[in-house]
Order: C-alpha cells, then structure tokens, then sequence
C-alpha cells in the first residue's frame, strides 16, 4: 500500500513538472511570436495566420510542410513557408496538369534523373537495410538538428557556415 502512495506522488509530481515545462515552452513561443512580428514586416493578414499557427502550439520558426516542396529537406520559418506556398499557388493558377508539373519540376530543380542519379537509385536499392535504417535516423537527426538551429535564430548563419565548410574533412572521416 504504501508503495502505490509513494508512487501516485511520484507520478502526481512528474505531472506538475511536465505541465510546468509545458506553460514555459508556451510562453517561450509567445515571446518567440512578439519579437519575430516587431523585427519582420508582414501583412496583416499574415500576422493573423501566424498567430494561429502560434496559438496552436507551433514556434514561429516551425515549417508548416509542403503541398509542392520536400520540407525536410529545407525546412523554413512558418511566415516563409507560406509567402511561397501563396507565390506557387498563383504561378500554377490557370495551368494544365502538365504545365503545372513542368513549373514545378523547375522551380524545385528537378530534370529527368541523370545516369548517376539512375546508378545511386539501383546502389541504394542493394544497400542493406540495416543501413538505410542508420541513413533514416541521421536524416531524422539532421532535420531536427536544422529545425533547432532554425528556432534559435541561427539558420541563416548556420547555412553559412556549412556551405564554407561542405568539402572539408571531419575528424570522423574512415
């Protein structure tokens, strides 16, 4: 008996915790939300979807995904995200099926696959899925890592910083 009190108290005091990181992690986005609409000109009605998005619990700096783009891959500030979805949306308006894939296979850089693109598809489909398990949760990292460094006011820098350094070695390195 005394076990189940000590551990309803146990539990009882790791909900407080939680719901106390859950009011700061709030107040940060808040915070978060002030100072990136005083130091960023937008529309009004951008203001209001970005409060929205806010007051639904994402950061500012959260990438609200895609219809057209691969996200992960670049992930952006929420007002970005939507300034280009919005400036997509209206260059496809009034497109055919097909002219709204060739804007889009050019605005994302995309051209039939190469022979080294062809080679590096049927290498990866011989690569051991244990290894594509280990490339999966370094991407899923990486990503993380991007959207952090996004949420801190850093990407900018950040992306600097590893073009400067893209072909230099690691001390990791085999």
């Amino acid at each position: 008996m005394d076990t189940m009190k000590e551990y309803d108290e146990f539990k009882s005091c790791e909900d407080m915790e939680m719901e106390q990181l859950e009011r700061e992690a709030k107040a940060q986005r808040w915070r978060e939300y002030e100072r990136f609409v005083m130091d960023t000109p937008m529309s009004a009605s951008e203001r209001e979807q970005l409060h929205s998005w806010v007051h639904r619990g994402n950061s500012v700096y959260d990438d609200p995904g895609s219809l057209h783009l691969c996200t992960p891959c670049y992930p952006r500030p929420f007002l970005y995200a939507i300034r280009e979805e919005r400036e997509i949306r209206n260059a496809l308006r009034g497109k055919s099926k097909e002219a709204q894939d060739e804007y889009l296979r050019r605005y994302m850089s995309c051209n039939e696959p190469t022979a080294a693109e062809i080679a590096w598809r049927d290498a990866r489909e011989r690569t051991p899925e244990l290894i594509r398990d280990d490339v999966r949760r370094i991407r899923r990292e990486l990503a993380h890592l991007w959207e952090f460094v996004w949420s801190e006011g850093l990407g900018e820098e950040a992306h600097e910083f590893v073009n400067e350094r893209r072909d230099e070695e690691t001390p990791f390195e085999w």
